[in-house]
């Protein structure tokens, strides 16, 4: 069934007609004011595809400064699927666009952030509504039920991030001239003339395999259109049944390297061809690659490694952007435990979402720059848009969205380890957790899994009401006395400890917070001994002592990459192979994107 929705949204018979249509509040002259978590169910899609949703509106900021965020949100998925931040004055709106594949469904256009609660535990309902489009937010001022936040303060100014929509248009589905090309000679004009048969469901097969078709593969989809036409199916609906086999077919759903009559150890062009393009665009290959796998030549060594530097300069590179320093960094794993709102009421979705985007951007400025994995571990810039910097305590950006910051000394960011989704991934929903963080860190960053505790080990009890409050540090430092256990933890502890200064979300702090017990919160202590004998006193040292080991910080970099590249753990067989990528990265001072360009060019990545 999937298979046929797929040729039936393909579209191959009729392109599908597209229209624009522009939708007021009500009616022309009219405005939709929402404040936070509120919205207007403006857009409607019929049927998946290429849409131009362009919304006509003002983003005015909060008194504390806080500006809003706008979000398409997909009932059915109940989840956001594009954003951004919005800042303007109410007599000078502005219009935004969001363009890409849509799925079918009604969206609202949200003022995207969490529900709030008040402190006696109910929940705040916040405002939405019409206003004609000249009159003054400033003029909403009180006269509303109690249960409901205020629009405006007493100076007209909102009191939470308010968005006010005038309309919303949206174009599509939208058939580019790139689908156009792509639908080209897959459906055949003659449904009599069997060499055209043939010829379209080749192409089509050829695409969808990623590899040379044989003639007999093809014969038997022949005779299965026959089959169905002698059975009284209507031609166009057997073809599109046969395209349909071919994507349930063994061959379209596994990478598939090598053949039982072969004994080869490396790749054919057609295999390298798809293993780059899934390595590089999670994708299979464009023509360009193809023409090159057919002529024989993609594992000549000089033309393999100018398609691949066309494919990283290609924009398609943004899928590996987004999906490997996903895997590799666990981001997945940030906002596994929500935080406790009792503790962290500041903690929501927008900033949840905006931890992740740091990390996602920071890697991704890094690429383009080809900076240094030095950089990764400790640098004196990041990527910031308003939410997070407000999170972090530092200046808001002047651009809206992310935007590269110079960070000052005292910001005491810098580096990956310092992002609130590393330190919050690595915490549960109270409080931060520094074995959690020290395993993390030897796992991902210096490519050392710990083993794992032994079992039936007594948790950490929290802090009892009658008892002085006492730091997880301490509690941890009184746990691990039994020999068995300090073994392991004189190793993890360390790359955990360094970032005390940070609690559950992230946030600097000089005293831990502790929920009970008696006195005052303590005083956190981020220093520590490594193994290797060498101390540091807070994150700042660790990181330079970190930083200062690149050629380890490369090695593991290397095999993270390399595994996603070849979707396989890498062996002790495969460390001849690691060794020479860290040499031939080792004379270009680890540049990130020509670490990328030597595992695609290496001995390992060609092999089977």
């Amino acid at each position: 069934r999937a298979a046929d929705r797929v040729i039936e949204l393909a579209s191959l018979d009729n392109e599908p007609s597209s229209r624009k249509d522009r939708k007021y509040p009500d009616e022309e002259g009219k405005r939709y004011y929402a404040q936070l978590g509120e919205g207007w169910d403006a857009v409607s899609l019929k049927s998946p595809g290429h849409y131009r949703i362009k919304i006509r509106l003002s983003g005015l900021p909060a008194f504390t400064g806080r500006i809003p965020r706008v979000s398409l949100w997909h009932h059915q998925y109940k989840r956001s699927v594009v954003g951004m931040d919005i800042s303007t004055t109410e007599d000078q709106p502005e219009t935004i666009l969001f363009e890409g594949l849509f799925n079918a469904g009604s969206y609202k256009i949200l003022n995207n952030a969490q529900t709030k609660k008040h402190a006696n535990g109910g929940v705040i309902r916040f405002r939405q509504g019409i206003i004609d489009a000249g009159q003054k937010l400033a003029s909403l001022k009180g006269g509303f039920r109690s249960d409901k936040t205020k629009i405006v303060d007493e100076q007209g100014v909102p009191v939470v991030p308010t968005l006010l929509m005038d309309w919303v248009e949206v174009e599509g589905p939208i058939t580019t001239e790139a689908t156009r090309k792509k639908r080209f000679g897959i459906l055949p004009n003659n449904e009599e003339d069997i060499e055209e048969i043939s010829e379209c469901l080749q192409r089509f097969a050829e695409r969808a395999l990623r590899r040379p078709v044989m003639d007999s593969e093809i014969e038997r989809y022949i005779e299965f259109i026959n089959h169905e036409k002698e059975a009284g199916v209507d031609f166009r609906s057997a073809y599109k049944s046969a395209l349909s086999g071919i994507l349930v077919s063994r061959n379209f759903f596994n990478i598939e390297e090598g053949s039982p009559n072969e004994n080869r150890t490396h790749l054919n062009n057609f295999e390298l061809a798809s293993r780059l393009s899934y390595f590089l665009w999670s994708s299979m290959p464009d023509e360009q690659l193809f023409a090159t796998a057919r002529s024989g030549k993609l594992n000549d060594p000089k033309v393999l490694s100018k398609e691949i530097k066309r494919m990283i300069a290609d924009p398609k590179i943004d899928r590996f952007l987004d999906s490997f320093p996903r895997q590799w960094l666990q981001l997945h794993r940030v906002g596994m435990f929500q935080p406790d709102p009792n503790i962290y009421p500041e903690y929501g979705p927008w900033l949840e979402e905006s931890m992740i985007l740091e990390t996602m951007k920071y890697f991704s400025e890094m690429f383009h720059k080809n900076l240094s994995i030095r950089e990764f571990i400790d640098s004196d810039w990041t990527m910031l848009n308003s939410k997070l910097a407000t999170h972090y305590g530092l200046k808001k950006p002047n651009n809206s969205g992310f935007t590269r910051v110079k960070l000052k000394p005292e910001s005491r960011r810098g580096g990956l380890l310092t992002h609130a989704s590393i330190l919050s991934l690595t915490s549960d929903g109270t409080r931060h957790r520094p074995v959690h963080r020290g395993a993390w860190l030897s796992e991902v960053i210096l490519g050392h899994t710990p083993p794992p505790p032994p079992p039936n080990v007594d948790p950490l009890e929290p802090v009892k009401t009658n008892q002085p409050k006492t730091t997880i540090r301490s509690q941890l430092e009184a746990h691990t006395t039994d020999a068995n256990c300090a073994s392991c933890h004189s190793k993890i502890d360390p790359l955990g400890l360094a970032f005390e200064n940070f609690d559950a979300i992230g946030r600097w702090r000089l005293r831990e917070r502790v929920e009970a017990g008696t006195g005052e919160n303590p005083l956190v202590d981020a220093s520590g001994t490594l193994p290797d004998g060498k101390v540091f006193d807070g994150p700042e040292q660790f990181k330079k002592l970190l930083a200062g080991n690149d050629k380890k910080l490369a090695e593991a970099f290397i095999e993270n990459l390399s595994a996603y590249a070849l979707r396989r753990l890498m062996t002790v067989d495969d460390k001849p192979y690691i060794k020479k990528i860290l040499e031939t990265s080792a004379s270009k001072d680890y540049q990130l994107k020509s670490i990328l360009q030597s595992v695609a060019e290496s001995e390992l990545f060609r092999r089977r």
